[in-house]
């Protein structure tokens, strides 16, 4: 086409037939990317705008240079017609179902200045425009997706004055602005916006349709984040009713239902009835969707999650966890949030699983004649559980099994060989036993649980609240690395025992919040494997 004119090239164009357009278009198209920049063609020959936008939409094939044709702020970017703004619009389409999304945010901006000054403010596809921009900064993620929530506020506002409120595109900004701010932990602002919504679902398509089931969800979800679970529950079951006479008790949506309110139930401290929920959602999913479909394995996990929070059938929750991590890690990928969940829930199980054995094994005679090697088996067990919070949860049946095993055995060695200690399960970590003297094992009993263990043993002291004469024995505890002694009721003692310094493996000694003490020991400088000596504020009152 070199050599002759824009106007020229146009009507030659506009003169073929239509069969031989649709072969010559793809070309024109690529004529017009290559001169516009340069000849302002749409300035010049703003009669052909029309034509030009249409070729303009037919080119497939090199969206890059369709970007720079449009970012061409001296030529295109000037034009503010409506037309003009559905090309840029259509466009940016392109470039978002392709995931070009920085392009496509740029063009998204510059299609609602167009509208804007087009047609107003107020106009419904200014609304549009909106709604299109909000959509592509949430997609991007933070932080552009905070920037998208006052694009959907506005779109929703918009619309609702140009189309109604029971339009469907009102409907779809307000849940588009809901769902963005409970993503963005936002869930006090998107309650009202979803209660707007269930409001306008009711009167348009009735009390018992499926838009209202799902916004019933979606509001529930909202109340649960906010730690309102028992608001929650009652919008989860009605939503729940809905979906098992509407889609039949037996569909993937009535499952999702019955999961929902397992999960609220079990914020309440239901348990039961929420494994029973969770037990039947695994069912149907299941059944319907089969073995490795990503819901079976949400179930598959809820349950498992849910035996191993009450202590219960460990082997049965190591399974279905296994079986989770499986499909999890299939379908979603090894480095997915849910499979790493699955996955730390899974060792929980195991270890759990191998703790009780354990205990089984250690609870025997050997314990009752003082054999020592079965109470460190024991002891090292409840460790584990502690460590992975397998205990701290009073009144749970593993919690008050463990208690009524160990009491009488520990109880047969309060005047035995092994002096007594109370050792808290929350405190306890893996490889030391932390050692704590006012908690109790059970929320309703007064009484602490007395374990006997040889002091030796114990590799780590803190949080105490030692009685004196638990105290004056200090020394016995020859097997200490660390010993805090921030937190002792006893603080009050101006001095700390010498038998200190007969724990020769002490490492780190802290006496930050001890104000009354005036001098430590003389000997513990003897304590040669001594790192950290935190005296905080103390420092001042001591005598050297």
């Amino acid at each position: 086409m070199h050599g002759i004119t824009h106007a020229t090239a146009v009507k030659m164009f506009s003169e073929l037939p239509q069969s031989e357009q649709a072969q010559a278009q793809e070309g024109f198209a690529r004529y017009v990317l290559g001169l516009a920049p340069r000849m302002k063609i749409l300035e010049l020959h703003p009669d052909q705008t029309a034509a030009v936008l249409e070729l303009l939409r037919a080119e497939v094939g090199n969206v890059r240079g369709l970007v720079q044709l449009f970012n061409s702020r001296d030529t295109l970017t000037k034009l503010r017609t409506a037309e003009w703004g559905a090309c840029v619009t259509d466009l940016s389409d392109r470039l978002y179902a392709r995931e070009m999304l920085f392009d496509t945010e740029s063009l998204r901006r510059l299609a609602l200045t167009i509208f804007e000054e087009a047609l107003g403010p107020k106009h419904y596809e200014t609304a549009t425009a909106l709604d299109n921009l909000g959509t592509v900064l949430v997609g991007r993620g933070e932080p552009w997706a905070t920037d998208g929530v006052p694009f959907f506020r506005r779109a929703a506002t918009s619309r609702e004055e140009a189309l109604g409120a029971l339009h469907e595109h009102t409907v779809l900004s307000r849940f588009k602005l809901a769902h963005t701010l409970r993503d963005l932990g936002k869930p006090a602002e998107a309650e009202p916006v979803y209660r707007r919504a269930l409001a306008v679902a009711e009167q348009m398509a009735g009390p018992k349709s499926m838009d209202v089931a799902v916004t019933l969800d979606n509001l529930a979800t909202a109340l649960q984040v906010l730690g309102r679970y028992a608001e929650a529950e009652p919008l989860y079951r009605r939503a729940l009713a809905i979906s098992e006479e509407v889609l039949g008790p037996r569909d993937l949506t009535t499952a999702l239902f019955i999961n929902n309110v397992g999960a609220v139930v079990g914020c309440l401290g239901e348990v039961a009835e929420a494994e029973r929920l969770h037990r039947r959602a695994l069912e149907i999913r299941e059944a319907v969707g089969g073995p490795k479909h990503p819901d079976t394995a949400m179930s598959l996990f809820n349950v498992g999650y849910i035996l191993n929070a009450q202590g219960k059938e460990a082997p049965a929750a190591a399974a279905l966890l296994e079986r989770a991590l499986e499909v999890y890690t299939e379908v979603l990928g090894k480095k997915h949030p849910q499979t790493i969940k699955a996955r730390q829930q899974l060792r929980k199980a195991q270890g759990r699983q191998y703790s009780l054995q354990s205990i089984a094994a250690a609870k025997n005679d050997n314990i009752l004649r003082g054999d020592d090697t079965a109470m460190e088996t024991l002891l090292a067990a409840f460790a584990v559980l502690a460590s992975q919070r397998a205990l701290p949860k009073p009144g749970w049946s593993l919690c008050r099994g463990l208690h009524y095993q160990v009491k009488p055995i520990v109880r047969f060695h309060l005047e035995g060989k092994w002096p007594s200690i109370t050792v808290a399960h929350v405190l306890a970590r893996k490889q030391v036993v932390h050692v704590e003297l006012k908690n109790s094992w059970q929320e309703k009993e007064a009484g602490d649980i007395h374990m006997a263990d040889m002091l030796k043993r114990v590799k780590s002291v803190s949080e105490c609240n030692m009685s004196r004469n638990v105290f004056a024995r200090i020394g016995d505890f020859t097997g200490l690395t660390v010993l805090d002694l921030s937190h002792f009721s006893v603080r009050n003692t101006p001095h700390l025992p010498e038998a200190i310094c007969n724990i020769m493996g002490l490492e780190t000694l802290r006496l930050k919040d001890w104000a009354a003490i005036t001098r430590l020991p003389d000997s513990i400088v003897e304590l040669q494997r001594l790192r950290t000596l935190d005296l905080g504020r103390a420092s001042s009152n001591f005598k050297r």
